[in-house]
């Protein structure tokens, strides 16, 4: 029998939105390099001598801060900049980039000596959802030049998209069990910048043998040394007693990097240093650990992205009496002019992130749980835009018929998920059929307040939804006993429908508003981290590969298409989006106008 599972990691120390403070994994490392279009000449007889500094928003410290800057491009207006600006980049988070574009006045001074431009603010997950993650951009400026900053954005790859596979194995182990041979089991650690040790794996354990042949695993090269394979790893082999493994007799240990390991062959000698004290010159080892390592180049999150792999939008909402009565101030679907409710602020939160993935920006909205347009009965799946098509328009469209919708239904229940969990499968079974031709990933995110009342039946579609190309995420709103969904989300195991059917794979993530209220970047972040992981799953199990990036010839194209579209914008300096998050209490002014996509 398998060995119980490491415990999990602690909570982290603070609810800083900077998710680096939470020990989150980036997706990958990115470089950002620029070029301008068409900057004004500040120089009365010479064209500029352009710089570009480059500044990522804290929200933690709630301003920009310096990441890097380009080189100074002499007596040109449209530089093409070779020095570039790598970061981490993490899907769960809206990071808001700051350009900050300027004429050189005094050489080798800071940005406050130079000549300004004009700066463009955008988030990175504008870049890299951007066909060919080139993000063209007006750079709004006093001199009403129709200036242009051109971003690319590539992946560095290094080991983040290696995969690497163990194969364990011990010979002539210590004999700890005074009637029998030794119960061994193995168990591997990754050392870490501060000199302490992490336990990323534990093998079974084998009943009565000196000479065991554990289970291979892998595991993404991330996981075992961040890419660094001269990173030190710890295995340590011991004696299985009972399931309480404080009482495992230790055998021994031996320390070596993946580099290390790739260049041998033979076995490595276990030490035991309290054996070797005790034993002086006649100790020799407590057996030979045998490591067999193969790494694999895998697609990566980023590859997928690059060859056009769209991620799509899918929102639901609770309309259960539950709730309460929306015209009164305690009901979680009170609608205040002044500010976000707990359901337009998780859209609002997580909309900003995964649109700017989704080319068209529509996104199919639907509520459950109420009785709609006159009808006595609940409706489990019926469109918010009350629309034959449920498509809504960005993120400010959702919100705005969320609003409108109370004009039309009634608050009932009761709380049932199956239909439209079905309704999205249903979605993504399409996709699953044109999967290598059309890739796309769909994203379910269910907003409820309480108890689900048709649970066998939503495990039943969770189940179904385990090979398709989705994730769910389920937020829930209000303080309600939420041990019930705590249950769809897989991470303390494996997901079974009363069918006995199992899930292929964990795509449920479950995340109670509650304890991130008031802090939306937080929320998002905890709401979309397992989601990378979740959509190359997918792709691996069924063998789907990425798709070439788009040629050189069509990125032109791409890249003049949106230089005019660029052409017809208003150049305020007040036209840049605001940075960083949406707090709770700011001001909401509903968006006028059709739910549909803006006129062309």
């Amino acid at each position: 029998p398998p060995l119980p599972p490491s415990p999990p990691p602690p909570p982290p120390p603070s609810p800083s939105t900077v998710m680096q403070q939470h020990n989150a994994r980036p997706v990958a490392k990115v470089e950002l390099s620029f070029e301008c279009v068409k900057l004004p000449n500040l120089d009365g007889f010479s064209k500029s001598d352009p710089q570009i500094w480059v500044e990522l928003f804290d929200e933690k410290t709630n301003k920009f801060k310096p990441i890097g800057k380009t080189e100074v491009v002499r007596d040109n207006d449209s530089p093409k900049f070779v020095q570039s600006v790598a970061l981490n980049y993490f899907f769960e988070e809206k990071q808001m980039i700051r350009c900050r574009i300027t004429d050189e006045d005094k050489p080798g001074k800071g940005f406050e000596h130079q000549d300004h431009i004009g700066d463009v603010t955008f988030a990175l997950c504008e870049v890299i959802g951007s066909k060919g993650q080139t993000l063209v951009s007006a750079i709004p400026n006093k001199h009403r030049s129709k200036s242009h900053l051109i971003t690319h954005c590539h992946e560095l790859k290094g080991g983040m998209n290696e995969t690497i596979h163990f194969t364990i194995s011990g010979d002539n182990l210590d004999k700890k069990d005074l009637f029998g041979k030794s119960d061994p089991y193995c168990e591997v650690f990754r050392s870490q910048d501060d000199g302490t040790w992490v336990l990323i794996h534990r093998t079974e354990y084998l009943k009565k043998t000196l000479s065991p042949k554990w289970r291979s695993f892998s595991f993404p090269a991330a996981k075992v040394d961040n890419g660094d394979h001269s990173r030190q790893l710890r295995f340590k082999v011991w004696d299985w007693d009972s399931d309480d493994l404080t009482k495992s007799d230790f055998i021994g240990e031996v320390d070596a990097s993946i580099d290390e390991l790739t260049n041998r062959s033979d076995g490595w000698e276990l030490i035991s240093l309290k054996k070797k004290k005790k034993k002086g010159s006649k100790y020799r080892n407590s057996g030979v650990l045998t490591i067999h390592t193969k790494k694999k180049k895998l697609a990566s999150f980023m590859d997928y992205l690059l060859g056009g792999t769209e991620i799509n939008l899918m929102v639901a909402i609770d309309y259960t009496a539950s709730n309460g009565d929306p015209r009164t101030p305690s009901s979680l679907h009170f609608i205040n002019p002044g500010a976000y409710n707990q359901y337009s602020e998780v859209i609002k939160a997580v909309g900003d992130i995964l649109l700017p993935y989704d080319s068209d920006g529509l996104v199919p909205t639907y509520g459950f749980g109420a009785k709609v347009g006159g009808s006595n009965s609940a409706n489990h799946c019926f469109h918010l835009n009350m629309q034959a098509n449920p498509d809504i328009y960005g993120v400010d469209g959702i919100i705005q018929a969320y609003v409108n919708s109370f004009n039309h239904l009634t608050l009932y229940g009761p709380t049932n998920f199956a239909e439209i969990i079905n309704t999205a499968n249903e979605r993504s079974s399409e996709m699953h059929a044109t999967a290598q031709d059309v890739q796309a990933y769909q994203i379910l995110l269910i907003l409820t307040d309480g108890v689900i009342t048709d649970y066998a039946d939503t495990v039943t579609s969770i189940v179904a939804s385990s090979n398709l190309p989705m994730s769910i995420v389920i937020v829930g709103i209000g303080n309600a006993d939420f041990k019930q969904m705590e249950k769809l989300d897989g991470d303390n195991g494996e997901l079974r429908a009363p069918s006995g059917a199992v899930a292929k794979a964990d795509i449920v993530q479950f995340v109670p508003y509650r304890d991130f209220r008031g802090d939306p970047s937080r929320l998002a972040a905890a709401v979309l981290e397992e989601i990378p992981e979740q959509f190359v799953s997918y792709m691996r199990r069924n063998d789907i590969l990425p798709h070439d990036p788009p040629s050189q010839a069509i990125m032109q194209q791409h890249m003049q298409a949106q230089l005019n579209r660029a052409n017809t914008m208003q150049f305020d300096n007040q036209h840049a989006p605001p940075p960083g998050t949406y707090q709770q209490g700011q001001q909401y002014q509903p968006p006028q106008g059709q739910q549909g996509p803006p006129p062309q």
